[in-house]
């Protein structure tokens, strides 16, 4: 442990020995406080921890200026985001989810009516149900990887602009 003087504590963290009654105020640990103007005595390790967790805490409260530079940061980012076509408005994707769920639930029915035979013919047949329903499974998948949202959605951004103009 070091011990110092009021003055050389001072000099050590570069503030005035009035910043070091402050902060004694504020809860700096000191080993003896001198009445009728004697210098207090620190230990040196000690408050240069107080000093750095009080830094620590002060950085984390977030005044109303930093919330205010936050939310306009991430606005600009946003808009950025947008301008970029990294993120698209709802009003701009849902016609576009709207038209899949149709075509898909078309797409669904009309499976329904193409493999009523097979599934009737299986039904008894446990190994001929399950090859009915894979190839049932693979068709849903190649249509769904087949799907071009992109597509839908550039081509109604251009039937957007052709309403506007």
């Amino acid at each position: 442990m070091s011990t110092v003087n009021q003055t050389e504590l001072a000099d050590i963290l570069g503030v005035t020995t009035m910043t070091l009654l402050d902060w004694q105020k504020k809860g700096m640990p000191y080993l003896s406080r001198e009445i009728n103007g004697g210098a207090n005595e620190y230990d040196t390790a000690a408050c240069i921890k107080w000093y750095v967790n009080r830094e620590i805490e002060k950085n984390k409260i977030e005044s109303p200026r930093d919330r205010l530079d936050k939310i306009r940061g991430d606005r600009e980012e946003l808009e950025l985001r947008i301008r970029l076509k990294q993120v698209a408005d709802i009003t701009t994707i849902q016609p576009a989810i709207d038209e899949f769920f149709t075509d898909l639930t078309g797409e669904l029915d009309g499976m329904a009516n193409r493999y009523i035979d097979a599934m009737l013919a299986a039904k008894n047949d446990r190994t001929d149900s399950y090859q009915v329903f894979r190839r049932i499974a693979r068709e849903i998948r190649e249509r769904l990887s087949g799907f071009d949202f992109r597509a839908s959605v550039t081509a109604y951004e251009h039937s957007e602009t052709e309403t506007e103009t």
